[in-house]
């Protein structure tokens, strides 16, 4: 099943492997495909407003180009709006969300957010057109780091065990029907081909199969270096290096030599990696490498490649 064949699309992993810059492609892939997008970005980073110089996306889905919206999920927001629909005299419903003891009830309660966040995702979802036709055909969600990204996903699960009955429970049993539908939702894994994020990678896949019930179907590995020297490249800028000082037309050339050696250790440290990767994956999981954007702001431009690759194993 193509990622793209989703309804909805959980984009998560360890802080800082570019999962904005991942769900940005994402976006624009679809795009392509000619569906009509929302990116959501959870939590307090800009990263996908500052890569469509956005800013801070709205709170409210907006438009960012022809097919493509974006939003940013208020958990403070959302509850205002959810006390103001349940409670039914307006009075009582704005003396509640204007009173300090409301933001210390939002800080303190475990859980809380994380409900705001999902209810209002799969209010998202259930959005129709004045045709009946789906709003958005495809909803990606910059989730928070691994770790609150596993608090987000496995809260329904956990609120219908501790809670088992109650209006609470049966709004929440249609948001975890969502989730664990392995047709309407996809989960996709982004890491680097390092030692952290590969360990924090290989152990969400454990909980997200096991306890989420979410299977990885799609993992990124971002920022590989290229593949660009062979053995015997290797062998021959060594022996340069080994030259370089003992021959003065070498001399100027030590910092290339130098440069190719790096990146080619950077590679085979990288290799190491992602060979883990490979050697756990899935029975239906797919793996995509993403090459490294040499970038020091990530712009549509620079994620360009990304879209593309994306498209092409879409066909494939």
């Amino acid at each position: 099943m193509s990622i793209f064949e989703h309804r909805l699309l959980f984009v998560v992993g360890k802080g800082g492997v570019g999962k904005s810059a991942v769900s940005a492609a994402l976006g624009l892939a679809a795009k392509r495909l000619n569906k009509t997008v929302l990116l959501v970005e959870v939590g307090d980073a800009d990263s996908l407003g500052q890569i469509f110089d956005q800013g801070t996306f709205p709170e409210t889905p907006g438009k960012i180009q022809s097919n493509l919206w974006g939003v940013r999920i208020n958990p403070k927001s959302v509850l205002k709006e959810y006390i103001k629909l349940h409670v039914n005299i307006p009075f009582i419903a704005s003396r509640i969300v204007k009173s300090k003891v409301f933001d210390y009830i939002i800080a303190a309660t475990p859980g809380l957010k994380e409900t705001k966040y999902l209810g209002q995702i799969w209010r998202w979802e259930q959005g129709k057109t004045l045709d009946k036709s789906p709003k958005f055909d495809l909803i990606i969600v910059d989730a928070p780091a691994t770790g609150h990204g596993v608090s987000l996903l496995i809260l329904p699960q956990t609120l219908i065990n501790m809670l088992g009955v109650g209006p609470i429970v049966e709004q929440t049993r249609v948001v975890h029907k969502l989730l664990i539908d392995p047709v309407k939702t996809g989960l996709t894994l982004v890491t680097l081909p390092e030692e952290l994020p590969v360990n924090e990678s290989l152990e969400f896949k454990k909980i997200a199969l096991d306890k989420i019930h979410m299977p990885v179907q799609t993992t990124l590995i971002n920022c590989v270096y290229p593949k660009d020297f062979s053995d015997a490249d290797r062998e021959a800028i060594q022996n340069k290096l080994d030259e370089v000082d003992c021959k003065d037309h070498l001399k100027k050339l030590k910092p290339f030599f130098e440069l190719a050696q790096s990146t080619i250790s950077r590679r085979q440290l990288q290799q190491t990696y992602i060979d883990r990767m490979y050697d756990n994956q899935g029975t239906k999981e797919k793996i995509i490498e993403f090459p490294f954007v040499f970038s020091h702001r990530l712009s549509i431009r620079d994620i360009e490649p990304l879209v593309n690759i994306l498209l092409m194993h879409h066909e494939k």
